[in-house]
């Protein structure tokens, strides 16, 4: 699937050549010059990747807008700040990214890249299964606990009583739910919020830790194929709305 992206600002000095760096690397895009337009957009279309001018009036709504949407359909947030402009406002607002005018090539080359490296990561990564473990957080100075949202084999969601460092290397742990497996290794916290929700892409798991895990989510693959007695009456039921991803 090609990539997309929605690029909001009325510069067209950065219009031009945001254009044609995202043309370089494959994104198909589209552009709104206001940021009424753009929440329009969101309402009714997703987009892989988002990049908002901060200068205009309502980008950090537009923003959150956008990165409250669920798994694949959160883009990948793209910042573009003025060269004066502070960084707390983009990301307060989920910014993955800050780019900084007047847009150079190279900065934008190594921003894109990136980003659409991560998309794509996401894109090919194994469904997620529910889950309700706690996970023991654990940063350089400081150990912090959340809940797990959600398990893949490349990640989780996590909801944590604070928010997250964004962009940081994180030692973790928590065991599986209905097993008295382990799992265990390192990670990379990818996007977070304001919220204490945020999402973690495993960079190591111990071979015991990864046996375990594809076993459980095996497991799970199997129940959503199977689905039993309780699981019918369950589906009777009114769905449950909830704001974690």
């Amino acid at each position: 699937m090609r990539l997309s992206a929605l690029l909001v600002s009325e510069n067209q000095p950065s219009l031009k050549t945001l254009s044609s760096a995202l043309e370089g690397l494959g994104f198909k895009h589209q552009t709104c010059l206001t940021t009424l337009k753009a929440m329009e957009f969101l309402a009714h279309d997703s987009c892989s990747a988002l990049l908002v001018d901060f200068d205009l009036p309502g980008a950090a709504r537009v923003a959150k807008m956008a990165r409250a949407g669920e798994g694949k359909a959160r883009p990948m947030l793209f910042a573009i700040l003025g060269p004066a402009m502070g960084t707390d406002q983009a990301v307060h607002a989920g910014a993955n990214f800050i780019l900084r005018k007047p847009l150079g090539k190279e900065q934008l080359r190594q921003a894109l890249s990136s980003g659409r490296e991560l998309i794509q990561r996401e894109q090919r990564k194994s469904p997620r299964h529910e889950m309700k473990a706690l996970v023991h957080l654990q940063f350089q100075t400081t150990n912090l606990p959340a809940f797990g949202v959600n398990l893949s084999e490349q990640g989780m969601a996590l909801q944590a009583p604070e928010p997250l460092p964004q962009g940081q290397e994180v030692r973790f742990r928590f065991v599986l739910p209905e097993s008295p497996e382990a799992v265990q290794g390192t990670g990379n916290v990818i996007w977070a919020d304001e919220y204490g929700r945020a999402g973690m892409f495993f960079s190591s798991l111990s071979p015991a830790s990864r046996k375990h895990l594809k076993l459980w989510l095996a497991r799970q693959r199997q129940r959503k194929k199977s689905p039993g007695r309780r699981s019918a009456l369950r589906s009777l039921l009114p769905p449950l709305e909830t704001t974690l991803d």
